[in-house]
């Protein structure tokens, strides 16, 4: 007997909360196709249900990660999705996770089993929808605290310069002749 396998993609049940959960006991979600973990045969999809969380501060990806888990189902009757071969009421039956829900949109799956699916991969992701200019402001502050000490060597220098200027007879000698230049005394 050969098994199918099909490979999937699965956004909804890998926020960082959630993650541990699904992968250990498979906790199905209730939704709007009936009761099962939602998978899709296209990484888009999922990554629309991919949610972000808060990571390691010191983490080289960011602060914001998600991920998609990526899995590998086993092609049975318990996982409901649209099916091109077999006649109308079996691709019905395939397509209808419940009497009371609709059919199953394609590149979607239901699996109401979670013994036909494993997780093989995590593709783990930064956030890039946070706004432009909280990740230039935060790269900023990054490449400040990296660069304390050399910029407050250059803020002492600019300091030192300011008052020596300040306090020399050649500086004010050429401050009072640009002020009469332009007529301010």
């Amino acid at each position: 007997m050969s098994i199918s396998l099909l490979n999937s993609f699965c956004g909804s049940a890998t926020h960082y909360e959630n993650l541990r959960r699904y992968m250990y006991s498979g906790t199905p979600e209730v939704s709007a196709f009936g009761e099962g973990t939602y998978l899709s045969s296209e990484l888009s999809v999922s990554l629309l249900y991919s949610q972000t969380g808060e990571a390691w501060s010191k983490s080289c990806l960011g602060a914001k990660l998600a991920c998609v888990a990526v899995c590998e189902m086993i092609d049975e009757p318990s996982v409901k999705c649209q099916i091109k071969e077999g006649s109308a009421s079996v691709q019905k039956q395939r397509a209808q996770a419940s009497r009371m829900t609709d059919a199953v949109p394609e590149k979607y799956y239901v699996v109401q089993n979670n013994d036909a699916v494993r997780v093989k991969y995590l593709l783990v992701y930064r956030d890039h929808t946070s706004s432009a200019g909280s990740t230039g402001t935060s790269q900023s502050y990054s490449w400040i605290q990296q660069h304390k000490f050399p910029l407050l060597m250059f803020t002492y220098f600019i300091l030192l310069v300011a008052i020596g200027l300040a306090n020399s007879r050649q500086t004010a000698k050429i401050f009072n002749w640009f002020c009469n230049t332009i007529k301010f005394s």
